[in-house]
């Protein structure tokens, strides 16, 4: 097991949370680029697995995901540079389904990278798990349909919306914290 591998496949993943959390837009009339598009951190997801599951047997596991999501994410990623709509109409099925697909990758994935810290001997697997719970239960409710449940108060959806954005902020933030110092702390194990 080679853990120079394991380094930059832990470097891949912390990356692409990049990817997967920020979004930096190029509008050009109808038409929007994401500079950081969601294909590319899949993408890099897919290739840190392999390494990763030669020290978490489980990882492999997610390779097809990560691929269907890849390739998903580019087919929209394209289609908004063109200017088509993808938010609304018959898309709603597949966008609801990649959503799922994508809330269970990161629970996985969290899951896989706190056994690897445990394996080591990392005080980190246990942010690695709060982090895990914190984000997939976040991502579940902003995925519910808020507009049919909720009445209609102006102050309620700001409260709402301003607790969204701070929970938000606190995933992102906690998420590259735990991400990037995991490889940290795995290649200073490795001096």
């Amino acid at each position: 097991m080679n853990r120079d591998a394991l380094c930059k496949a832990l470097g891949q993943i912390a990356w692409a949370s990049v990817f997967l959390y920020l979004d930096v837009n190029l509008n050009m009339g109808s038409a929007s680029i994401n500079l950081l598009p969601e294909w590319a951190g899949y993408a890099l997801i897919f290739g840190a697995l392999k390494p990763l599951a030669e020290w978490v047997r489980s990882a492999r596991l997610l390779r097809p995901l990560s691929d269907v999501l890849m390739w998903w994410t580019l087919a929209l990623w394209l289609l908004a540079m063109l200017g088509l709509d993808t938010q609304s109409g018959w898309w709603y099925l597949p966008q609801i389904v990649a959503s799922l697909i994508s809330i269970y990758l990161w629970f996985q994935l969290l899951t896989n990278l706190a056994e690897l810290a445990a394996g080591f001997g990392l005080a980190r697997e246990r942010s690695l798990r709060r982090l895990r719970n914190f984000s997939t239960v976040l991502q579940t409710l902003m995925y519910l349909p808020w507009d049919y449940v909720l009445p209609e108060s102006e102050e309620l959806l700001t409260a709402i919306g301003a607790a969204a954005l701070i929970a938000g902020l606190t995933v992102i933030i906690w998420t590259f914290s735990a991400l990037f110092g995991l490889r940290r702390d795995v290649r200073s194990l490795e001096e």
